[in-house]
C-alpha cells in the first residue's frame, strides 16, 4: 500500500513539472488544450486527495484507537545523582524538524513523551518503544539514551558511578517503583499533569519510592508547577472529570503502578 506522504509528493512533482512547461511552452500551442490542460492539473489531485480520505478512514478501522489520539507522559533520567548536572537531556532536533521520532511518536526537547496520531496497536507507543523510536533503548538492566552533551551513553546494572559504587537502574512512575518499565503503557490524557511523571534513576542508592518530603525535587517539572506531587495525583485525578483518561477501550484498563494494561472481556 502506499504511503499518502508518497503519493502527495509525486502528486506535486507533477503539478510542478507541469506548471514549468505551461509557463514555457509557447502559449499558441496549448492555448487550444485548456481541457486537457486543466484535466492533468485536476485529476492527480483529486486522486491524491481521494486516496489520502480512503487511507485514514481505512487505518482509523484497523487501529486500535479506531482514530487519532493525543497522549502525553513526561519523563526525567538522572545518572548517579539527583542534581541539574545529573540529568540526562535528549539531542536537540536539527534543521526543519522539531521532534526527535517518528511523526506519530517522539519528544519536542522538553522530557515529554508525546504521541500524536492513530495508533494500531497500543504496545506500539509503550515506553521501551519510545526509547528505540529516539534512538535508544530499555530494558529493566540496560538503557541507552543519545544525551545532548555526553553524546550516546548506554549504563548497565553494575557500572560505577564516580563514588565508584556499583549502581542499578531504578524505574518510577509517579513516584511507586516498578521493576521493569519497558512495557509500561502510560496514562492516556493530551495534558500533563493529569499525564503520568516517570522517573528513571540510575545510581548506587536507590529508594523503594519516591513519596515523601525529602523526595519532592525528584519530580517533573510541570507536575512540580501545577502543585501536583506523589501523594496528592490520585485525588487530584478524581476530583476533575477533565483529568479523566481522553480514551478508553473495553481491551485496556489504567492501573495504577502498572499503567494501562490489556484485560479479559467475556463474550
Amino acid at each position: 500500500m502506499i504511503e499518502p506522504v508518497t503519493l502527495v509528493k509525486w502528486t506535486a512533482i507533477w503539478v510542478a513539472i507541469l506548471t514549468v512547461l505551461v509557463v514555457v511552452i509557447d502559449k499558441s500551442k496549448w492555448e487550444k488544450q485548456g481541457k486537457l490542460i486543466f484535466a492533468l492539473f485536476t485529476i492527480p489531485i483529486m486522486i491524491a486527495t481521494l486516496y489520502m480520505a480512503g487511507h485514514t478512514i481505512y487505518k482509523n478501522q484497523i487501529s486500535e484507537t479506531k482514530g487519532p489520539v493525543h497522549w502525553h507522559a513526561d519523563y526525567d533520567i538522572y545518572i548517579c545523582g539527583t542534581g541539574d548536572e545529573n540529568r540526562l537531556d535528549l539531542i536537540d532536533p536539527t534543521g526543519f524538524r522539531n521532534k526527535i521520532g517518528s511523526p506519530l511518536f517522539h519528544e519536542h526537547d522538553d522530557h515529554r513523551i508525546h504521541v500524536e496520531g492513530t495508533v494500531n496497536r497500543v504496545e506500539d507507543v509503550n515506553v521501551g518503544a519510545y526509547f528505540r523510536v529516539i534512538g535508544g533503548d530499555i530494558s529493566k538492566d540496560s538503557f541507552t539514551y543519545n544525551d545532548q552533551n555526553r553524546g550516546l551513553v548506554t549504563y548497565n546494572n553494575g557500572d560505577l558511578c564516580d563514588n565508584g559504587e556499583p549502581a542499578e537502574l531504578g524505574f518510577y512512575v509517579n513516584g511507586q517503583k516498578l521493576d521493569d518499565i519497558s512495557n509500561y503503557m502510560y496514562y492516556p490524557h493530551s495534558s500533563v499533569p493529569p499525564g503520568d511523571c516517570i522517573i528513571i534513576l540510575f545510581d548506587s542508592d536507590l529508594p523503594e519510592n519516591l513519596y515523601g518530603e525529602e523526595y519532592s525535587d525528584i519530580i517533573c517539572p510541570f507536575w512540580k508547577s501545577a502543585g501536583w506531587d506523589f501523594e496528592n495525583f490520585k485525588e487530584n485525578r478524581e476530583a476533575n472529570s477533565n483529568y479523566a483518561p481522553t480514551w478508553r477501550n473495553e481491551n485496556w484498563e489504567y492501573i495504577d503502578g502498572e499503567g494501562m494494561v490489556k484485560v479479559e472481556v467475556n463474550e
